[in-house]
């Protein structure tokens, strides 16, 4: 990789904290993206742990 391009402009990864760190070393002007489905599953986890949602609410967005 490093051979066939300069720096990259954008590296996506998942949710691999040592592959993320490698990134971010290895090209420092890259901007390092997660996948949209990590984001999505940590803001839900990180809503359900911080907020308090009525059972009718949860039923309604269920649709």
């Amino acid at each position: 990789m490093l051979k066939c391009q300069d720096n990259p402009e954008v590296v996506v990864t998942g949710r691999d904290f040592a592959l993320m760190n490698v990134v971010d070393r290895v090209f420092p002007k890259s901007t390092a993206l997660l996948f949209q489905f990590h984001i999505t599953m940590n803001v839900k986890e990180n809503c359900k742990t911080k907020c308090k949602v009525k059972e009718d609410t949860k039923e309604k967005g269920k649709t």
